[in-house]
């Protein structure tokens, strides 16, 4: 299974993916970051990402394909 995490990181918003080491990408807001991260959701069989915000606090969604 693929975990993907949104989360900011300095000035932006970054898609990380417990596969990589670097971000798959990096956004001006945190909406775009997660737009970012449902796309490659779409093309994981079964996959989670999770969305960390600027105060700690954590949302988890999951995805699998039916």
């Amino acid at each position: 299974m693929t975990v993907l995490e949104v989360r900011p990181q300095r000035a932006e918003w970054v898609v990380m993916s417990d596969r990589r080491d670097t971000p798959l990408s990096s956004h001006a807001t945190a909406d775009a970051a997660v737009r970012a991260a449902r796309s490659v959701l779409e093309r994981e069989p079964e996959a989670e990402l999770i969305v960390r915000d600027r105060y700690s606090r954590t949302m988890s969604h999951s995805h699998r394909r039916r």
